[in-house]
């Protein structure tokens, strides 16, 4: 991934998704933002899916 890190060092990042179901796509994106020198990561969405059992 290639990122502008001048525009993410020091700031606050909201990551806004529908649903969030394993939380995995979060994870991933706010730890390449945080290296990319975010000072936090938060993640908000809309509603929250539990994963099918098979």
């Amino acid at each position: 991934m290639k990122s502008d890190k001048a525009a993410i060092k020091g700031k606050h990042i909201v990551l806004v998704d529908d649903v969030i179901t394993t939380g995995n796509t979060a994870d991933n994106c706010a730890k390449l933002l945080k290296q990319a020198g975010a000072k936090s990561v938060w993640a908000l969405t809309i509603a929250y899916g539990h994963p099918i059992k098979k």
